[in-house]
C-alpha cells in the first residue's frame, strides 16, 4: 500500500525586511559556481550566514523550530535580498544596454535626416531631395510608422537611391527604365522602392510588432470582435466564424482537443479574451517581421548581430516592464507570510545565475556518469547548407539563400535530428548527453552537440553523424565537407567535455567568463553583452536553447530539491543526490540512461482538478510532489493569493508558485 506524506510544516510569519547589506559586486553576482552553488550561495556560507538558495531550486520560508544556523533555514531577509539583488545586476545592465542602444540608432538617425528637413531656398520650404521625388507629406507618414531602426535604415536607402542631386535619364536608358517599371529620374526611382518596401513591411507588420501599445490596442480590438460573433451565434458557428476572423489576420486559431482537455467554449474564451490576442499576436507578427528585417539585411554583423536593433530594444523593454510588474505583485501563503514576485522568481531559474548553474551541474554529473561506465565523449558543430544563410561570413549577401527563416532551419535541424536518434537507437546504441543552440551572425541556427557513449560506438556513431547532417543534404557544394559537421576532439590539456560546453551555456544565458564574442567582429563587444541579443533571438523564434537527452528528466530533481525533511526509500535516496547537487548519482538512483520515463523509480506525481482556469476549462493534473511504488512524498501545499496591483480583492492564482513562469 501505498503511504502518502506531506512535507510541508507550519511555518511562521516571515519578518519584515530589515535594511538591506552592502550591494556585491557585479563580478561576486556573477562568478562561477562550486558545486553546483552560485557565487551569493557560497559566499554566505563562507561567512557562516544562512544559505540564499540552492541552484536550481525555488524554496518555501523554513519550517518552525529549525534554528538559523540550520542549511534548512533559508529564506531570510538577507538572503531574499541576496537573490533579488544578484538579479537586480542583469536587470541594471539591460536598461544600460537599451539606452545605449537608442543613442546609437538616434546618432546615425540624426545623420541621415540633416538630408531630409526642410529648408528655404527663394522663400520657399522644401527638402534636399524634394526636388523631384515624392514631397515631405506624403513620405514621413511612411518613415513615421515604423521604430527608430527601421526608420532610419528606409531613410539611408531613400538617399542612397535618390542623392543629393537628381539624376535624370534620356534616351535609350530613360526607355529601357519606362520598360522595366523603374524610375526616370533618381528620385521617381526612390519613390517606387519606398513604397514597394512599405509594402513588403505592412505584410510582414514590422510597423505592429515591435510596438507593445499598438498591440495592445489592436489585440482589444480583435477580442471584442470575436466576443461579438460569440453571443450571436450557435458554438459551433461562433468558432468557424472566429477562426475564419484569426486566419484572416495571419493568427491560428485554438482548435477543440480532447486529449488536452480543450473544449470548444474554451477556444470561443481564448478567441475572446485580450490576453490570448496580446501574445497570439506578439508571437506571430514578430517572427514575421524579424525575418522580413532579414531578409532586407538588418541582421548579420555589421548591422544587428543576431536580431534586429528594434527586435532587441522591444524585447528589453517587455523584460523591464515585466521586472517592474513582479516588483509590485505580492504574493501570500496561507501561512500569512508575503514576498514579492520579483523576490521568488530571484530564487527561480529564471534567474541567469541559477539557470547557468543548474544546467552546469547536470553537464558535470552527466560527465561524471559517463566515466564511471567507461563512456567517452563526442562534440559535434552541426551547422545548415548554404541555402538557409542570408549572408557570407564576410557580410555580403550569400546567392544561394532561398528564403528560409531561421524557424526553417531549426526545424531542418530537428529532422535530421530525430533520424540520426532513430537509427543509432535501430543499432541498439546507448548514447546520451546535451546540445545547445546558438545563432550565427545573421541570426541562422547551428548546434553544438556533446555525446556521451561507448568506446566501440563511437565510430559508427560518427559515420551516421555525417549521413545525415551532410551527406542526405546538398553534400558537394562549396564548403560543405569542410564546415557543415566538425568534429572536435577533447584535449584533456585544455578541458574536459563540461569546459568545451561551458562556452556554450554561458553564452546563451548571461556571458559570464567568455570574454568577446567572436561573431562580432565588427565592434568586438564582450558576451555580457551579446548574450542579451542571443536571448532575445531565441525567444522571438521560439527556440529552445539547451536540451538534455537520454537521461532522466530535470522535473522530479527539483521537485525533491523542495522537500524539507528526510524522506525513506529511494525517494531519499534521490534528495540527497539532489541535495548534493549530485547529477551523476541521480542518474544512478534513477536507473540510468536511456530508461523509459515509467520506469524510473521515482517519478512526478500528480493531482487531478475541476477547477476552471482561465478559459473556463478544467485545469486538469497539476505537479505536487514525488512518488514512487511505495510512498507519495507531497511537496506543494502552500495555497497562494496573489494581490495585482489595484485588483480587489485578491484571489487565488496557483497553488505553487515555482510551478508557474515568473517571467
Amino acid at each position: 500500500m501505498t503511504d502518502i506524506v506531506s512535507n510541508d510544516a507550519d511555518a511562521p510569519t516571515s519578518p519584515a525586511l530589515v535594511d538591506s547589506p552592502p550591494a556585491p559586486s557585479e563580478l561576486q553576482a556573477r562568478e562561477g559556481f562550486i558545486a553546483g552553488k552560485p557565487a551569493v550561495v557560497r559566499k554566505s556560507e563562507a561567512s557562516g550566514r544562512p544559505a540564499s538558495g540552492r541552484a536550481g531550486a525555488s524554496q518555501s520560508p523554513p519550517p518552525a523550530g529549525v534554528p538559523a544556523s540550520s542549511p534548512r533555514a533559508q529564506c531570510t531577509p538577507e538572503t531574499v535580498w541576496s537573490a533579488t539583488a544578484a538579479r537586480s545586476v542583469v536587470q541594471e545592465r539591460l536598461l544600460a544596454l537599451c539606452k545605449r542602444q537608442r543613442a546609437e540608432i538616434r546618432r546615425r538617425a540624426a545623420e541621415v535626416d540633416a538630408w531630409l528637413q526642410p529648408m528655404m531656398i527663394d522663400g520657399r520650404s522644401v527638402s534636399r531631395v524634394d526636388f523631384g521625388g515624392i514631397h515631405q507629406a506624403a513620405r514621413d507618414p511612411i518613415f513615421d510608422r515604423y521604430p527608430p531602426g527601421l526608420q532610419k535604415e528606409l531613410k539611408e536607402r531613400y538617399l542612397g537611391t535618390a542623392g543629393t542631386a537628381c539624376r535624370i535619364l534620356f534616351g535609350d536608358e530613360r526607355w529601357t527604365a519606362v520598360d522595366q517599371g523603374r524610375g526616370t529620374d533618381s528620385y521617381y526611382q526612390a519613390d517606387i522602392e519606398l513604397a514597394a518596401t512599405d509594402q513588403i513591411l505592412r505584410c510582414s507588420y514590422a510597423h505592429i510588432a515591435f510596438d507593445e501599445t499598438e498591440l495592445r490596442r489592436r489585440a482589444e480590438h480583435h477580442a471584442d470582435a470575436c466576443r461579438r460573433i460569440s453571443i450571436r451565434h450557435p458554438q459551433h458557428r461562433a468558432l468557424e466564424l472566429t477562426s475564419t476572423y484569426a486566419y484572416r489576420r495571419e493568427i491560428r486559431p485554438p482548435r477543440p482537443q480532447a486529449q488536452q482537455r480543450r473544449t470548444i467554449s474554451g477556444c470561443l474564451n481564448r478567441l475572446s479574451a485580450k490576453r490570448w490576442w496580446s501574445r497570439a499576436m506578439r508571437r506571430a507578427y514578430g517572427r514575421r517581421a524579424e525575418n522580413a528585417l532579414r531578409h532586407m539585411g538588418l541582421v548579420h554583423r555589421a548591422a544587428g548581430l543576431y536580431v534586429s536593433d528594434d527586435a532587441l530594444c522591444a524585447r528589453i523593454d517587455r523584460r523591464l516592464a515585466a521586472s517592474r510588474l513582479l516588483d509590485q505583485v505580492m504574493a501570500t501563503n496561507d501561512l500569512g507570510q508575503s514576498f514579492t514576485l520579483s523576490e521568488l522568481a530571484a530564487r527561480h531559474t529564471s534567474n541567469p545565475i541559477v539557470r547557468r548553474a543548474e544546467l552546469m551541474v547536470r553537464v558535470r554529473g552527466v560527465q561524471q556518469w559517463a566515466e564511471a561506465h567507461g563512456h567517452i565523449a563526442d562534440f559535434y558543430v552541426v551547422t545548415l547548407p548554404s541555402r538557409f544563410h542570408c549572408f557570407e561570413e564576410d557580410g555580403e549577401r550569400n546567392s544561394r539563400y532561398c528564403g528560409a527563416t531561421v524557424r526553417d532551419g531549426q526545424d531542418q535541424l530537428n529532422r535530421q535530428w530525430q533520424r540520426l536518434r532513430a537509427s543509432l537507437r535501430r543499432r541498439g546504441i546507448v548514447f546520451y548527453g546535451v546540445r545547445t543552440v546558438e545563432p550565427h551572425h545573421d541570426g541562422t541556427p547551428h548546434w553544438n552537440v556533446l555525446l556521451f557513449a561507448s568506446p566501440a560506438d563511437a565510430e559508427v556513431i560518427q559515420a551516421q553523424v555525417h549521413k545525415y547532417f551532410l551527406l542526405a543534404d546538398s553534400p558537394d557544394e562549396p564548403g560543405a565537407r569542410a564546415h557543415r559537421v566538425r568534429r572536435v576532439e577533447i584535449d584533456p590539456a585544455k578541458g574536459d567535455a563540461t569546459g568545451y560546453v561551458a562556452k556554450y551555456v554561458s553564452k546563451g544565458i548571461d556571458g559570464f567568463g567568455v570574454g568577446v564574442d567572436h561573431e562580432d567582429r565588427e565592434r568586438m563587444r564582450d558576451a555580457v553583452e551579446n548574450c542579451v541579443r542571443v536571448e532575445a533571438w531565441a525567444s522571438i523564434h521560439g527556440i529552445r536553447q539547451f536540451q538534455f537527452f537520454g537521461g532522466p528528466l530535470v522535473s522530479v530533481w527539483r521537485e525533491e530539491r523542495r522537500m524539507k525533511r528526510p524522506s525513506r526509500g529511494v525517494i531519499e535516496a534521490v534528495r540527497l543526490a539532489a541535495d548534493a547537487p549530485d547529477w551523476s548519482s541521480y542518474i544512478q538512483v534513477q536507473g540510468g540512461v536511456h530508461r523509459p520515463a515509467a520506469g524510473w523509480p521515482v517519478r512526478l506525481h500528480k493531482a487531478y482538478s475541476e477547477d476552471p482556469g482561465l478559459y473556463g476549462e478544467p485545469v486538469g493534473a497539476r505537479i505536487v510532489g514525488v512518488e514512487s511504488d511505495e510512498l507519495v512524498e507531497v511537496t506543494r501545499e502552500r495555497e497562494w493569493i496573489i494581490h495585482w496591483p489595484g485588483a480587489d480583492p485578491p484571489r487565488p492564482f496557483f497553488s505553487s508558485l515555482e510551478s508557474e513562469s515568473c517571467q
